[in-house]
C-alpha cells in the first residue's frame, strides 16, 4: 500500500470513528445503542464477530450482549462470564483492565474456543472505562491470523472509550426516567391511599402499587401490637402469593424468626441471596421448607413506633432484591403505615370524635407534605433529565470539534507542509549550485518556516490529546519515569555539559504517558534556557504536603539558567507565549501549555519561582491518590 493509499485509508477510518462516535453519543436507549455499536463496528471494519460484555450490578461478572446481528439485546440468554474465570481473554481484560491483541488465538493460553464462532483466528479485546469505573469490554474477532495492527488497537481504543461514555449516558438517562416513573407511581399511590378507607382496601391498594415497582412472588404483612408484647403475640394480616390474596387474623407467639428480628431491631433487612445461610448467620430459626431465593423486610413505623412488618420474597431468582428495592419499599411502607394508622383512627372516630379529628387532620397534613416532597422530587428529576440532554449535546459538539481538529492537523495542514519541505529539498539538491547567496537564504528560510510550522502542529496535536487520548490513572514511579526522561535527553545533556541530580521520588496515581511528557518538557526547558557563562545544573526533587486532608506530592525542577522576569511568570503557561526570539531559543510556545493541561487533568497545579539571571524552579503539585 502506498503512502497516499495509507493516508486515504487513515482519513476514512477517522471519518468512520467520528461518524460512529457522533451517532452513539446521541442514542439514549441502551438496547438501541448496543445494537448500533455492534452492527456498525462489524460492518465498517469488516470483522468476523463483535461483542460487548457489560459488568453486572454486583461487579463480579461480565454479561455479554449477543453478537449475532439477528438477535441483539442486553437481555439475551447468554451465560455470564465471571471476572475470575480462567482461561478467558474477556475476563482477563476486565480483571486487569488491559488491552489484549491475540493475532493467533490457538497459540494463546487464555483463548476459549466458542462453538458458534469456529472461524475465529485473531482477537482484539479492550476494556471500556469511564474515569476509574469499568463499564465492560469490547471484543472483536477476525477470520485471518495477524489481522490486528497497532493502528487497529488505537482505533478500537477510541471506539471503546466512546462506547463506554455513551453506555454510561444511556444508563444515566434510563435511571433518570426510571426514577421519574417511580416518583409518579409513588405520588399516585399516595393519592390513592389518602382517598381510601378501611384497612383491607388500603392494603390491597398498597399491594397493587408494590407489584408495579418491585418484582416479587410473595408478599406478606404482619401487624405488631406493642400492648400484646407481654402476651408474646404478632398478628399475620395478609399473605399474597402469585397474585392470590389470603386474609388472616392469625396470631403467633413472638419467636426468633426474621419478622421478629426486624421488630426487635426496628431496621429494614435485605438478604439478596442465600437466605437460609443468612438466617443461620443471624442466629435465627430457619423456617421449615424455606423456599426464598431473595428476601426483603421493612418495618412499618408511625411516629417512631413499629406497628408491623412488610416482607417480600422471591422464590425463583436470587439477587432479585437490591438497594433500589429496599429504597422503594421503605418509601411505600412509610406511606401505607401512615395510611393504615389513619384508618384505625378513623374506625374509632365515633367514640373519640373531638380528639381523633385533630389527629386525622395532623395525619392529612403529613400526607400533603409527603405529596409536595414527591412533586418536588419529580420536578428535580425532570430538570436533571434536561441537564443530561444538554450535556449529551455539548459532549457531541466537543467530540466533533476535536475530530475536526485532528482531521485538519493530520491532513489539511501537514500534507502541504510535507510538500513544501520535499520540494524545497529537491530544489536545493537540483538547483542549489545555480542559486545565488540570497536565493539560498530564501530557500533555507522557507524550509525553516515549514519545519517550525510542522513542529507547531505536532505540539498542538499533543495538547489536544491530553484529554482525547488519555490513559486511566495507575500507580506510577516518578523515579523510574524521571530516569527514563534523562536517558532520552542523554545526548542533549552531554552537549550542554549539564549536571543533573535526582532525589528519591515517590509513587503516585497518574497517567504514566502524560507524566513522562510533563517531566520531559520541564527538563528539556531547563536544558534549553541555559546561561552561556556557567555550566548548567539541574536538580529534581520532591516534597510531601497536604491539601484539605488529601495527601499531595510537590515535584521541583530547579535550574541555574537565565531565569524569568516576574512580569512574565504568570503568562508563560499560556499557549503560544514566547519570551525570546526563535533565533535565540527554538520552540513553539506550546510546551508549558501542555504541562499545565496535563497537571490540570491530574487535579493538580503548576507554578514557577524565578530570579532573572539566577535560574528558575518549576513546582508541580499533584495528588498522591486520584
Amino acid at each position: 500500500m502506498t503512502e497516499k493509499d495509507a493516508l486515504s485509508q487513515r482519513i476514512i477510518e477517522l471519518e468512520t470513528i467520528a461518524q460512529i462516535s457522533t451517532a452513539v453519543s446521541g442514542i439514549l436507549d441502551l438496547d438501541q445503542l448496543l445494537q448500533f455499536a455492534l452492527v456498525r463496528t462489524k460492518e465498517q471494519f469488516d470483522l468476523y464477530h463483535v461483542n460487548i460484555a457489560l459488568l453486572d450490578e454486583a461487579g463480579g461478572n461480565l454479561v455479554p450482549v449477543m453478537g449475532d446481528n439477528n438477535m441483539l439485546s442486553i437481555h439475551s440468554p447468554v451465560p455470564a462470564i465471571p471476572l475470575q474465570q480462567q482461561p478467558s481473554i474477556c475476563a482477563r481484560v476486565a480483571r486487569e483492565r488491559i488491552t489484549m491483541v491475540v493475532n493467533d488465538v490457538y497459540r494463546h493460553p487464555d483463548f476459549m474456543p466458542h462453538p458458534l464462532l469456529p472461524e475465529t483466528k485473531a482477537e482484539l479485546c479492550l476494556p471500556m472505562i469511564v474515569g476509574d469505573q469499568l463499564i465492560g469490554i469490547l471484543d472483536v474477532q477476525a477470520r485471518e491470523s495477524n489481522r490486528f495492527t497497532e493502528e487497529d488497537v488505537r482505533i478500537h481504543k477510541t471506539l471503546a472509550a466512546q462506547f463506554a461514555i455513551a453506555i454510561q449516558n444511556a444508563r444515566a438517562f434510563r435511571l433518570s426516567a426510571q426514577r421519574a416513573e417511580e416518583l409518579t407511581i409513588l405520588n399516585e399511590m399516595s393519592r390513592s391511599l389518602s382517598s381510601t378507607q378501611g384497612i383491607e382496601p388500603l392494603l390491597t391498594t398498597f399491594v397493587h402499587y408494590a407489584a408495579r415497582l418491585i418484582d416479587t412472588t410473595n408478599l406478606y404483612i404482619v401487624f405488631y401490637e406493642p400492648e400484646n408484647r407481654a402476651a408474646g403475640e404478632i398478628v399475620f394480616a395478609l399473605d399474597v402469593a402469585d397474585g392470590q390474596f389470603r386474609w388472616y387474623d392469625r396470631r403467633r407467639h413472638f419467636a426468633n424468626g426474621l419478622v421478629e428480628y426486624i421488630l426487635r431491631t426496628e431496621r429494614p433487612l435485605l438478604i439478596p441471596a442465600h437466605v437460609a445461610e443468612k438466617v443461620k448467620e443471624l442466629n435465627l430459626e430457619v423456617p421449615r421448607g424455606i423456599r426464598s431465593k431473595s428476601w426483603l423486610g421493612v418495618p412499618m413505623v408511625v411516629n417512631g413506633r413499629v406497628t408491623g412488618v412488610v416482607s417480600l420474597q422471591n422464590h425463583t431468582t436470587p439477587y432479585r432484591f437490591n438497594e433500589d428495592s429496599l429504597r422503594l419499599l421503605v418509601s411505600m411502607v412509610n406511606q401505607v403505615a401512615l395510611a393504615v394508622e389513619n384508618a384505625r383512627l378513623y374506625a374509632a372516630l365515633q367514640e373519640q370524635t373531638t380528639h381523633l379529628e385533630q389527629e386525622v387532620a395532623r395525619r392529612t397534613v403529613e400526607l400533603t407534605r409527603t405529596n409536595q416532597q414527591l412533586t418536588t422530587e419529580i420536578n428535580e428529576r425532570k430538570q436533571a433529565e434536561r441537564a443530561l440532554q444538554v450535556y449529551a449535546q455539548e459532549l457531541e459538539r466537543s467530540n466533533q470539534e476535536l475530530d475536526n481538529f485532528a482531521h485538519v492537523a493530520s491532513h489539511d495542514l501537514q500534507e502541504p507542509l510535507r510538500k513544501i519541505t520535499t520540494f524545497g529539498s529537491r530544489l536545493e539538491e537540483k538547483y542549489g549550485t545555480t542559486l545565488d547567496e540570497r536565493g539560498l537564504e530564501y530557500l533555507q528560510r522557507m524550509q525553516s518556516a515549514a519545519n517550525r510550522m510542522q513542529h507547531l502542529i505536532l505540539d498542538l496535536l499533543v495538547l489536544s490529546r491530553v484529554t482525547t487520548h488519555r490513559q486511566p490513572f495507575s500507580p506510577v514511579s516518578l523515579s523510574s519515569i524521571t530516569h527514563g526522561v534523562l536517558s532520552d535527553l542523554e545526548v542533549r545533556i552531554e552537549q550542554t555539559g549539564a549536571t543533573v541530580t535526582v532525589d528519591n521520588l515517590p509513587e503516585i496515581e497518574a497517567d504514566p504517558t502524560q507524566i513522562r511528557q510533563l517531566l520531559q518538557n520541564l527538563v528539556g526547558n531547563a536544558l534549553k534556557f541555559i546561561d552561556p557563562h556557567r555550566a548548567p545544573v539541574i536538580q529534581i526533587y520532591s516534597r510531601a504536603t497536604a491539601n484539605g486532608g488529601q495527601e499531595m506530592c510537590q515535584i521541583f525542577v530547579k535550574d541555574n539558567g537565565i531565569g524569568i522576569e516576574p512580569r512574565h511568570q504568570a503568562r508563560i503557561f499560556e499557549i503560544f507565549e514566547r519570551l525570546h526570539g526563535r533565533t535565540l531559543y527554538e520552540g513553539t510556545g506550546v510546551g508549558l501549555a501542555i504541562c499545565r493541561k496535563i497537571v490540570e487533568r491530574h487535579n493538580g497545579s503548576i507554578s514557577v519561582e524565578s530570579i532573572p539571571g539566577e535560574g528558575a524552579t518549576f513546582v508541580v503539585t499533584l495528588p498522591c491518590r486520584q
